[in-house]
């Protein structure tokens, strides 16, 4: 019973699009939004960029997500990893979705 109303509820809120989404670690702290737009931006169109910050001091964690419209910019990004941003090579990986 329960996996019938998870399959109808999978079609009705879809999963994230963690298919289009990038994780970006090891970026410097002074990194910002622009800074990875202006890295990712030649591989397609971004939807969303966002620097993971800290909430009591609001300092960057060191790692962020580039969210593209199609996977398949997302996966021409990939070849980023190892290149450098602000000096400092970055990792490129595949978002990991959240768990409900």
């Amino acid at each position: 019973m329960f996996g019938l109303i998870k399959h109808y509820l999978s079609k009705i809120f879809p999963r994230s699009k963690s298919a289009n989404t990038l994780y970006v670690g090891n970026l410097i702290y002074s990194a910002t939004k622009s800074d990875l737009n202006d890295a990712f931006g030649k591989f397609g169109t971004i939807e969303n960029t966002r620097i993971i910050r800290d909430n009591r001091t609001r300092k960057s964690k060191g790692y962020g997500f580039v969210t593209y419209k199609s996977a398949k910019c997302a996966s021409a990004a990939l070849s980023m990893e190892g290149c450098s941003i602000k000096g400092r090579p970055i990792r490129v990986r595949l978002a990991n979705s959240k768990s409900s």
